[in-house]
């Protein structure tokens, strides 16, 4: 059982656990039960109120601690709370123009006690002040960002007016100005007029109806929008090899949609994405140069304006032509009946299909004798012409063809002639003398003077082996000397005559045969000796013989120093080697060598050669040869000595010969005695050893071999370097180097301790005896080891011999330890609060640590992954989330590391809420209670409200208590009464069904009700294109259901809602579009808010247009007017023009008027006559059928085109050598197409175009070039432009050349005539003499006249009498 005692001011409930009654005492702390009064509202602005009131008495208070709590509620929404210690408070943070419902209650430690009386405060608003803009325009938009400083008002609308001043430079007159408002502070003008320059300022209205000041005015320009159409009609006017000439058609001036810059065309090697600029000409033509001849070439275009870049025309794919190829240059060869010509054209814009050459002979032989042209063509540029006469002469030229059926101009005309005759006969009584080895004399006679054929120039000596080819010898006399023969050969010699023409026959061959030559002395290449023989070897000789016998000739003089001479001993051989053997030891010889040839003749005698045998050597080798000793580097011989008597000369020394085994031998040793040290040796190694005795004769023979072995060394003490694992060690030995060779590598491994213990738990020691283990590596190891063991260990290494070297020094190493083998048992919680857990575990067995325990180690989640290290076997965990789950790991930690986890799920637990706070929301039929709760260790559940009704309209109508609950913070009664109060009490319960204590009792009113009827009769009384006036019958007062306050009208323009109050029953909405329906809709609004709405259609009229203006673009059978309205309140129909025909070629000839309209601005009158004169007059249809007034007349006139047809009967009427005259047919009238100018006549001189105009059909083109071809066209030009040309090729002629003057040059066979002629109008060919012989040595010995020509100025008589007299006569 329960005693309750009140006990006012005591703060916190007590346990009484030291009684023994059985019975626990709980404290209560009691609340404070009544409220404030006289709660009063003052200094009320637009954001702030200032609240006061009377404090309860202190006996009221129950509870220590004193304060006030505010609650306020803005329009039945959201509530606000505020704390004071004093009974005044002023809250600054309150919405303009909003109604707040005020309470506020006493506060004590006992909790919150009961609201005050209400009181109601509705907030001011004040002015806006004047605004600021900002704008963002597009080409059809401007966006205007209005901001106002103040925020004391409620804004209903903000308002922009903007000014059109002008339009693409145009000035609008008058200028257009359109008001658009919004409920948002952007504020849009669409459509805009693109290229227009604007200003702009705004308003803003609150929700009383004040306007604020108009801001600052602001100008913006829309920006130009780029070309919306693409040209048409891409096509060519011209191609040329590195040309192509374009036109098209150009968009109408309204897609520029600006100020017109260019067009750009752009171009690229059909199949390449590489785009070139092609010009970015003003007019819609163009000439693109530098391309590639015979390509293909794919364009387009497009118009670039102030907007920017316009979509690009349709591709027209084009190729280059060739151009005709240049006059070629030719290359002449001749020979007797032929000719060659090499064709070279200089590399261009053309290809080539062939070459050809025109051959005219014009005379054989200096006697005229000329054939019509021969033509020849190759697709080479080497062109032959055979079979034809000698000494014939010909002018030859030279022309290309293209691919394209092009010819070229012909190369300038050259004069050849073909060849005369060689010698018929050869030269006579060819003969040879004087023949050595390598040279003969020829000698012989001219051939007869009849077969000369014209000067002997030289004489060809043709000499070759039979069946050879034939190599020559040059003379300009009746004889040579051939050299360079091979001696003992025979040859063949021919003689043949040259002359100017060639060269004649070759004489009958005449066969000879060279001889050879006396050798010459040779000489001593190298001699040698042995004690009975002597060889001398000779250099080989060579020259222009063949080697018999080499000889030497061999004179003893002396015997071991005594004179003792025998006869002379010749050896001979066929080879460089002489050798004379079976003679004494120690002799002295003299030697002379000689060669004799093949044919029997001997050479001189080489130098005089003095040579000795040698002594003999000796006779036998030592014997008893052996090793006696040795060390690493050295060994030492003895052997038996060899008899003096078989020394064969005086003893020098024993001479030992070694060598490593199965190698080559090494530098020998030498001993006087009969013992030797070999030193310098490889230790263990085996060498043969050989021994000879050397004498004054040389080296006797080798003993016996023996083998013989350096021994080594004991190797050093090693060191060693050790490694480890948990379960093996390892040492590495080194050893320093020296002269022994290492078998094995041994170590002596000792454990002494496990786990740093030498006895285990039951008294065993741990040591173990002693393991031996080896390796033919440096690297020694024992594996299989015990973890944490320590071990003893030494070292020593065997060489080959078997000799160990010492221990190495005592060395200790542990292996490594591992981490505990199992985790910790037995993991479990122990205790936890909303923060904190407390877990513990058992131990760890030793034998399962793997090593010394160091500490536990734990981890858990919070958010991150947490660690904390503990000692004990157990641990408090805090700073965690209250009814959270935390998965707990926990694992022992050794010496040889961490051991795995155990794993405990352990859970906080939660505190009871506090008492939760409410602020209402009302609606005529519902209340809801939003809860609040201070945040705490726990989490709530359900938020629950008790309603108890207490009055309807303020009277007292009690309901029973209803509990309702929700998982979320805001709990609704539905289904309640209009303007009913309720006392209302919450609380929560957390997840762990603990309930808050309940919330002190709070007062909730549901709302009145709105009007229930929408205005009656709504009309339209007026309109205009941008207004219209609406009027409607009150709703009546008990249809309000509350206090009448105002009427809302809420509308559409363009897409933003506007909302306006009126408190007449009338209204006038400006700013509207015109020609425009719009739906209107007004609702009455009384305390209990807005009633329904009564709707209605209004359409705003639209003004008559004002007259347009227009723009022309004529054609040769069209006219194109343009039209433009200035803007305004109205939408157009149609666009119309009335056109008249005046007059045609400047003749009247006048038409009624004909009226065209589009629903564009663009009207098109065609197929009307070139040349043409129009007056037109324009204007305009609204959609209301309404028609603008008349435009003022404009005249245009039709283009003429240009004539159809060329001039005809184009015909050459005269030439010189310097003008051509030409005469054609005028181009019929009909033809012309408008009136005629002149004619056009284009030509080239020196590839220079040149030009000339005439009003009659004739012409005299001058300042030609002589014997040249030029073609010549005609155009006729009339007022609509040039019209097809036509063409004629004409040749101008040359002068008669004048006489020539001649100078003469003479030797006793010829005369050369040097011949000069006055340059004029003419191109020569030939310069001719005739040459008449009169007198021979002044004796009259008339011959007839011989002609002779030569293209070049110096005609040659060859072959003429000596001492003769010649009249001569030249032309040319």
């Amino acid at each position: 059982h329960v005693k309750v005692t009140l006990v006012p001011l005591i703060a916190d409930a007590i346990n009484d656990v030291g009684a023994d009654d059985g019975i626990d005492t709980i404290v209560v702390t009691m609340r404070v039960v009544v409220g404030p009064t006289s709660l009063i509202a003052s200094a009320v602005s637009g954001t702030s109120v200032t609240l006061t009131w009377t404090d309860i008495s202190p006996s009221e208070y129950n509870g220590v601690t004193r304060n006030f709590l505010l609650k306020y509620t803005s329009n039945g929404s959201t509530k606000s709370t505020n704390t004071s210690s004093s009974p005044m408070l002023t809250i600054s943070t309150l919405s303009p123009a909003t109604k707040y419902s005020f309470t506020v209650a006493a506060v004590s430690s006992g909790g919150v006690g009961p609201d005050s009386i209400a009181v109601n405060v509705t907030t001011s608003q004040g002015a806006p002040q004047k605004p600021t803009i900002s704008s963002t325009p597009t080409a059809t938009s401007i966006a205007v960002m209005v901001s106002v400083a103040n925020t004391d008002f409620i804004p209903s609308l903000y308002c922009v007016t903007f000014t059109r001043s002008s339009v693409s430079g145009v000035t609008d007159s008058p200028a257009v100005v359109t008001t658009v408002c919004n409920s948002t502070s952007t504020v849009t003008l669409s459509p805009a007029q693109e290229d227009a320059m604007y200003s702009f300022e705004a308003v803003v209205n609150n929700t009383a109806g004040v306007i604020s000041p108009v801001s600052s005015p602001s100008t913006v320009s829309t920006p130009t929008a780029a070309p919306s159409a693409a040209p048409t009609g891409l096509r060519t006017e011209a191609v040329t090899d590195t040309t192509i000439s374009l036109t098209w058609t150009d968009i109408s001036y309204l897609d520029d949609n600006g100020a017109f810059q260019r067009f750009q065309v752009v171009y690229s090697r059909t199949g390449d994405s590489f785009l070139q600029n092609g010009g970015s000409p003003t007019t819609n033509s163009v000439l693109v140069s530098s391309l590639a001849h015979l390509t293909s070439y794919t364009f387009t275009v497009y118009v670039v304006s102030s907007g920017g870049d316009g979509p690009r025309s349709l591709p027209l794919t084009v190729s280059t032509a060739q151009s005709l190829p240049p006059a070629p240059t030719i290359l002449l060869s001749t020979a007797a009946t032929s000719f060659t010509v090499t064709v070279t054209v200089t590399a261009g814009n053309f290809k080539i299909s062939k070459y050809c050459c025109n051959f005219t002979r014009t005379m054989v032989s200096g006697v005229g004798l000329p054939l019509p042209t021969v033509t020849v063509c190759s697709d080479t540029n080497t062109i032959a012409l055979s079979g034809i006469e000698e000494d014939a002469t010909y002018t030859v030229s030279a022309f290309a063809n293209n691919t394209a059926g092009g010819v070229s101009n012909g190369s300038a005309a050259q004069t050849v002639k073909t060849s005369v005759a060689a010698p018929s006969s050869a030269p006579e009584g060819v003969s040879v003398s004087t023949i050595t080895a390598t040279t003969a004399t020829v000698t012989w006679s001219p051939p007869p003077l009849l077969q000369r054929n014209g000067p002997i120039s030289k004489y060809l000596v043709f000499y070759n082996e039979p069946g050879k080819f034939a190599s020559s010898a040059t003379s300009t006399s009746t004889t040579t000397n051939i050299t360079g023969l091979t001696f003992l050969t025979s040859y063949d010699i021919q003689v043949a005559a040259v002359s100017t023409s060639g060269q004649g026959p070759t004489s009958v061959p005449i066969r000879i045969a060279t001889i050879q030559a006396v050798p010459p002395a040779p000489t001593v290449s190298s001699s040698s000796t042995t004690t009975t023989s002597i060889t001398v070897v000779l250099n080989a000789v060579t020259g222009d013989f063949n080697v018999g016998q080499y000889c030497g000739k061999f004179t003893r003089t002396m015997v071991s120093g005594t004179t003792l001479p025998l006869p002379v001993v010749t050896v001979c051989s066929s080879s460089v080697t002489l050798m004379l053997s079976g003679i004494e030891e120690d002799a002295t010889y003299t030697v002379l060598a000689s060669v004799n040839n093949t044919g029997g003749q001997t050479g001189p005698d080489s130098t005089m050669l003095s040579i000795s045998t040698k002594n003999a050597v000796p006779a036998s080798a030592p014997t008893n040869v052996m090793k006696t000793s040795d060390n690493a580097t050295s060994i030492s011989i003895t052997w038996t000595a060899v008899p003096v008597l078989d020394f064969n000369g005086i003893f020098i020394a024993y001479e030992a010969t070694y060598a490593r085994k199965g190698m080559a031998a090494l530098p020998t040793v030498r001993s006087t005695t009969t013992s030797v040290v070999i030193g310098g040796l490889s230790f263990d190694t085996t060498y043969t050893v050989q021994i000879a005795v050397v004498s004054q004769g040389g080296t006797g023979p080798l003993s016996t071999i023996i083998d013989a072995s350096t021994s080594q060394d004991t190797p050093p003490m090693p060191t060693l370097a050790l490694s480890r694992t948990s379960t093996s060690i390892s040492a590495v030995f080194s050893v320093t180097a020296g002269l022994f060779t290492i078998s094995k590598y041994c170590g002596t491994f000792t454990r002494t301790m496990v786990s740093g213990q030498t006895m285990d738990s039951s008294g065993q020691a741990l040591s173990l005896p002693a393991v031996m283990l080896c390796s033919d590596t440096t690297t020694v190891g024992i594996t299989g080891i015990e973890e944490d063991a320590t071990y003893t260990i030494t070292g020593i290494v065997n060489n080959t011999a078997g000799q160990a070297s010492p221990n190495s020094a005592l060395m200790t190493i542990t292996t490594m330890a591992t981490p505990p083998s199992v985790a910790p048992g037995n993991l479990h919680e122990t205790g936890s609060n909303a923060t904190a857990v407390t877990l513990v575990w058992d131990a760890v067995a030793f034998l399962q640590l793997n090593g010394a325990l160091v500490k536990y180690n734990v981890n858990y989640t919070n958010p991150g992954i947490m660690s904390v290290d503990e000692t004990s076997r157990t641990i408090t965990i805090s700073g965690l989330t209250f009814a959270s789950t935390y998965q707990v790991q926990v694992a022992a930690v050794s010496t040889g590391g961490t051991g795995p986890y155990n794993a405990v799920n352990a859970m906080t637990s939660q505190d009871i809420p506090p008492a939760p706070t409410v602020i209402f929301s009302t609606t005529t039929t519902s209340i809801t209670a939003t809860l609040a709760v201070t945040a705490g260790n726990f989490l709530i559940d359900m938020y629950c409200a008790k309603f108890s009704r207490t009055k309807v309209s303020g009277q007292a109508y009690v309901l029973p208590e209803e509990t309702l609950c929700s998982s979320a913070t805001m709990v609704t009664l539905t289904g309640t009464e209009e303007d009913a109060e309720y006392n209302v009490i919450v609380f929560v319960n957390n997840t762990a069904s603990q309930a808050s204590p309940d919330s002190s009792t709070l007062t909730a009113n549901t709302m009145p009700a709105a009007p229930i009827l929408a205005p009656g009769s709504v009309t339209e009384t007026d309109r205009n294109a941008t207004a219209v006036v609406l009027a409607w019958t009150a709703v009546g007062v008990l249809q309000l259901n509350g206090m009448f306050l105002r009427y809302n009208i809420k509308y559409t323009v363009g897409s933003n809602p506007m909302s306006v109050d009126e408190t007449a029953t009338t209204i006038t909405i400006n700013g509207l579009v015109f020609a425009t329906t719009y739906t209107v809709q007004v609702a009455a609004v009384s305390t209990g808010g807005t009633g329904p709405y009564a709707s209605i259609t209004a359409t705003t009229l639209q003004d008559v247009p004002p007259a347009p203006t227009a723009t022309f673009v004529p054609t040769p059978t069209s006219i194109t007017a343009t039209l433009s309205v200035t803007p305004g309140h109205f939408q157009l129909a149609k666009y119309c023009a009335s056109f008249s025909r005046t007059q045609v070629s400047g003749v009247s000839l006048p038409l009624a008027a004909v009226t065209l309209c589009s629903s564009t601005r663009m009207v098109v009158l065609t197929g009307i006559e070139e040349d043409a004169k129009y007056s037109i007059i324009a204007f305009v249809n609204n959609t209301a059928s309404q028609t603008s007034s008349n435009s003022a007349m404009y005249t245009t006139d039709t283009v003429a085109a240009a004539p159809a047809t060329p001039p005809g009967g184009i015909t050459d009427t005269g030439r010189t050598a310097t003008t051509i005259t030409i005469s054609w047919t005028p181009v019929p009238l009909l033809q012309l197409n408008g009136r005629f100018v002149n004619f056009n006549i284009q030509y080239n001189v020196n590839k220079q175009a040149r030009s000339t105009t005439v009003t009659v059909p004739t012409v005299t083109v001058s300042g030609l070039t002589f014997a040249t071809t030029y073609q010549i066209r005609v155009a006729a030009v009339s007022t609509g432009g040039t019209g097809p040309y036509t063409a004629i090729n004409a040749t101008t002629v040359q002068d008669v050349p004048p006489a020539p003057t001649a100078a003469f040059a003479s030797t006793p066979t010829s005369i050369t005539a040097t011949l000069s002629v006055t340059a004029g109008q003419f191109q020569l060919a030939r310069y001719c003499a005739n040459f008449t012989r009169t007198h021979v040595s002044g004796v009259a010995m008339a011959l007839a006249p011989v002609t002779r020509c030569s293209s070049t100025s110096m005609v040659v008589l060859p072959a003429t009498q000596e001492d003769a007299d010649y009249d001569i006569v030249a032309f040319v």
